[in-house]
Protein backbone atom coordinates (compact mmCIF):
# COMPACT_ATOMS: atom_id res chain seq x y z
CA UNK A 1 0.00 0.00 0.00
CA UNK A 2 1.26 3.48 -0.83
CA UNK A 3 0.02 6.97 0.05
CA UNK A 4 -0.61 9.01 -3.11
CA UNK A 5 -1.56 12.57 -4.03
CA UNK A 6 -4.17 11.61 -6.61
CA UNK A 7 -6.37 8.61 -7.36
CA UNK A 8 -7.89 7.45 -10.61
CA UNK A 9 -11.58 7.98 -9.94
CA UNK A 10 -12.48 5.36 -12.54
CA UNK A 11 -11.04 2.62 -10.35
CA UNK A 12 -11.29 3.77 -6.75
CA UNK A 13 -13.41 2.88 -3.77
CA UNK A 14 -14.52 5.41 -1.15
CA UNK A 15 -16.87 5.59 1.79
CA UNK A 16 -19.78 7.95 1.15
CA UNK A 17 -18.49 10.54 3.63
CA UNK A 18 -15.27 10.75 1.58
CA UNK A 19 -16.98 11.55 -1.72
CA UNK A 20 -16.80 15.18 -2.83
CA UNK A 21 -20.14 16.97 -3.10
CA UNK A 22 -21.60 17.56 -6.53
CA UNK A 23 -21.36 21.35 -6.17
CA UNK A 24 -17.58 21.05 -5.78
CA UNK A 25 -17.19 18.63 -8.70
CA UNK A 26 -19.75 19.89 -11.23
CA UNK A 27 -17.30 21.93 -13.37
CA UNK A 28 -14.50 19.35 -13.39
CA UNK A 29 -15.23 17.55 -16.67
CA UNK A 30 -12.04 15.94 -18.03
CA UNK A 31 -10.08 16.63 -14.82
CA UNK A 32 -12.26 14.93 -12.21
CA UNK A 33 -9.27 13.13 -10.67
CA UNK A 34 -7.50 16.46 -10.10
CA UNK A 35 -10.54 18.18 -8.65
CA UNK A 36 -11.32 15.24 -6.37
CA UNK A 37 -7.70 15.08 -5.18
CA UNK A 38 -7.85 18.75 -4.26
CA UNK A 39 -11.11 18.23 -2.32
CA UNK A 40 -9.57 15.32 -0.40
CA UNK A 41 -6.49 17.41 0.40
CA UNK A 42 -8.54 20.41 1.55
CA UNK A 43 -10.59 18.11 3.79
CA UNK A 44 -7.59 16.33 5.32
CA UNK A 45 -8.41 12.95 3.78
CA UNK A 46 -5.45 10.80 2.73
CA UNK A 47 -5.47 8.70 -0.44
CA UNK A 48 -3.95 5.24 -0.59
CA UNK A 49 -3.23 2.98 -3.56
CA UNK A 50 -3.06 -0.79 -3.39
CA UNK A 51 -1.33 -3.24 -5.69
CA UNK A 52 -4.27 -4.41 -7.78
CA UNK A 53 -2.53 -7.62 -8.87
CA UNK A 54 -1.57 -8.56 -5.32
CA UNK A 55 -5.12 -8.03 -4.03
CA UNK A 56 -6.86 -9.33 -7.19
CA UNK A 57 -9.01 -6.20 -7.09
CA UNK A 58 -10.27 -3.76 -9.75
CA UNK A 59 -8.82 -5.47 -12.79
CA UNK A 60 -8.21 -3.61 -16.03
CA UNK A 61 -10.91 -4.13 -18.65
CA UNK A 62 -9.35 -5.10 -22.00
CA UNK A 63 -10.29 -2.91 -24.96
CA UNK A 64 -9.85 -3.27 -28.67
CA UNK A 65 -8.78 -0.71 -31.23
CA UNK A 66 -7.98 2.96 -30.96
CA UNK A 67 -10.09 4.91 -28.49
CA UNK A 68 -10.28 8.59 -27.73
CA UNK A 69 -9.09 8.89 -24.17
CA UNK A 70 -8.97 11.90 -21.88
CA UNK A 71 -5.18 11.69 -22.07
CA UNK A 72 -5.16 11.81 -25.85
CA UNK A 73 -7.75 14.57 -26.14
CA UNK A 74 -7.07 16.73 -23.07
CA UNK A 75 -4.31 15.80 -20.61
CA UNK A 76 -1.49 15.51 -23.12
CA UNK A 77 -1.50 19.32 -23.18
CA UNK A 78 -2.86 20.00 -19.71
CA UNK A 79 -4.35 23.50 -19.49
CA UNK A 80 -2.72 25.92 -17.05
CA UNK A 81 -5.89 26.11 -14.93
CA UNK A 82 -5.66 22.36 -14.30
CA UNK A 83 -1.92 22.60 -13.56
CA UNK A 84 -2.76 25.29 -11.00
CA UNK A 85 -5.24 22.90 -9.35
CA UNK A 86 -2.59 20.17 -9.21
CA UNK A 87 -0.09 22.58 -7.61
CA UNK A 88 -2.42 22.95 -4.59
CA UNK A 89 -2.02 19.33 -3.46
CA UNK A 90 0.79 17.71 -5.47
CA UNK A 91 4.02 16.40 -4.00
CA UNK A 92 2.77 16.16 -0.44
CA UNK A 93 3.49 12.45 -0.16
CA UNK A 94 6.86 11.45 1.17
CA UNK A 95 7.23 7.90 -0.02
CA UNK A 96 6.10 4.32 0.36
CA UNK A 97 4.59 3.16 3.62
Amino acid sequence: MQRVDQLATCGMVAMGKNVAPYEFMKDSQKFVDVCYARWLYENGIESWAIDRQEWGFVRRVPTEGEHKTIFKTFARRTPQAVLNEIAVFAARTTGIV
